[in-house]
């Protein structure tokens, strides 16, 4: 191929050579100079067909040629050469040589145009790449300069830590030098110390033979001893039966049971007049409330009774006050007044019904004015039996008339016919005590309002309690 940009070659003066030693040739005047070529992309020349493309004019130019250098076949073949154009044909295919040059050089122009392209593009690509190296050169040094940093911090952690490791090793030999010593001191104390356990264990083995021997003597001596007091106690138990027996029908002498049920509405109707309204006894009753709950008692499992629940004012107030209680009532009338009113209560000997409890069963015991009802043996009966059915702990609660106030003693208190004898208040805490109550108190109540005499001063104190002091007592005791 023949590059027009090549400066040591010129097409147009190799085409003006060729076309003059062809003129040469045929003794012709020599061909003008061929104009050049125009540029690509301008207009054609008149020779050259604008509508036709290159490739067919040299198709075109060669046809020529061949119609040149033509012969009939009629003409006799001995004389065809003086019948073709030699020089036409010579001048057509010299055309279409030069049309072949005409679209050399255009792709030589398209080739150059592209090259020059192709250099900016690849100028253009090769400083890009030229700014990515130096930015890149720029990381790399960059992080190189951190990997050696990261080294050198590597390096002296790393000798930190070899300087640690040493320490630790060190410390881990003592100790475990220190741990070797000591368990082979263990070891010898074991040794000795299970030598020691062994003769203890032989002598023990042997005490053990010799206790046994011994325990079944003493085994067999307690059997005989147990059946002995088993005999003894049932002994006993048939005399306590009849000492109950004796006691119950004591009290049934000293104290008769009401001789009819008319009899018991009487002694309700008594009460109603004498006692005083509902309200107000459910009023006086409310200074016992406190003691019920610094006791903590009231509730399903530490239930109160109430011995000789009457009308039941307190029965109603501890229901108000959403404890759990229930009574026992000997009188037909009290029971059938308190059960109309939704409360619960058993027509009952008091004692009889106490019986029936088991040991520790209630949390609470009340007695409102029943101690002076029932004589003193019957009175020791039912303080014991009030001890044993209340649990540790338990609240018990016996509200008596004052015979401190001579009014009361010698002249109210016989008022009820029921009535045998005054309690006086430090007997009732002598006896709670006695049976096994601890830390009881006496409280005075209902003082005579309006006393004519001053209660604080020394010589009209004594008068004031004598006629005018507290009408009830109560007992308040804990088990």
């Amino acid at each position: 191929m023949i590059e027009s940009q090549n400066p040591e070659i010129d097409v147009q003066e190799l085409m003006a050579r060729v076309r003059a030693e062809v003129d040469k040739r045929k003794g012709l005047p020599v061909s003008p100079p061929v104009r050049p070529l125009p540029p690509s992309g301008s207009t054609p020349t008149a020779s050259v067909s604008p509508v036709r493309p290159l490739g067919a004019n040299v198709a075109v130019a060669l046809d020529r040629a061949r119609q040149k250098n033509h012969v009939s076949p009629r003409i006799p073949a001995v004389v065809h050469p003086f019948f073709r154009n030699q020089g036409g044909f010579n001048l057509q295919l010299l055309r279409a040589i030069e049309l072949q040059v005409q679209q050399i050089e255009a792709l030589q122009s398209e080739l150059a145009n592209l090259q020059q392209a192709s250099r900016a593009e690849v100028a253009s690509l090769q400083a890009a790449l030229a700014k990515l190296q130096q930015a890149n050169r720029a990381d790399v040094t960059g992080l190189q300069a951190m990997l050696a940093n990261l080294q050198q911090a590597s390096r002296t952690e790393v000798a930190d830590l070899r300087g640690t490791l040493t320490t630790l090793q060190e410390a881990n030999r003592a100790e475990v030098a220190g741990l070797r010593t000591a368990l082979a001191n263990l070891e010898q104390a074991g040794r000795a110390e299970v030598a020691d356990l062994r003769g203890a264990l032989a002598d023990s083995h042997n005490q053990i033979k010799a206790l046994q021997a011994g325990t079944r003597e003493q085994v067999e001596g307690l059997r005989t001893a147990l059946n002995e007091q088993q005999t003894q106690n049932l002994s006993a138990q048939q005399q306590v039966r009849a000492l109950e027996k004796q006691l119950a029908d004591l009290s049934d002498r000293l104290f008769p049971r009401t001789p009819s049920p008319e009899w018991d509405a009487i002694y309700l109707a008594f009460e109603n007049q004498f006692r005083g309204t509902r309200a107000d006894i459910k009023e006086r009753q409310r200074v016992y409330l406190p003691y019920l709950a610094k006791a903590a008692v009231g509730t399903a499992a530490k239930p109160v009774l109430d011995i000789g629940c009457g009308r039941g004012e307190w029965l109603e107030l501890l229901r108000e006050s959403g404890h759990t209680a229930r009574g026992v009532d000997l009188n037909e009338s009290m029971v059938a007044t308190c059960r109309k009113l939704g409360l619960e209560v058993e027509q009952s000997d008091a004692i009889a019904y106490l019986k029936l409890l088991p040991d520790a069963s209630l949390g609470a015991i009340t007695g409102f004015h029943i101690i002076e009802h029932v004589p003193f043996p019957v009175l020791m009966i039912l303080m014991m039996e009030t001890c044993r059915v209340l649990q540790p702990g338990g609240l018990a609660v016996f509200e008596s008339p004052n015979c401190k106030n001579l009014v009361v003693g010698a002249s109210n208190f016989y008022s009820d016919p029921t009535h045998r004898n005054p309690v006086f208040p430090d007997t009732a805490k002598f006896i709670l005590e006695q049976v096994g109550f601890s830390s009881a108190d006496i409280l005075y109540l209902m003082p005579v309002p309006e006393s004519p005499f001053d209660h604080e001063a020394p010589e009209s104190a004594l008068l004031h309690n004598w006629f005018f002091g507290p009408r009830d007592f109560a007992v308040i005791c804990r088990k």
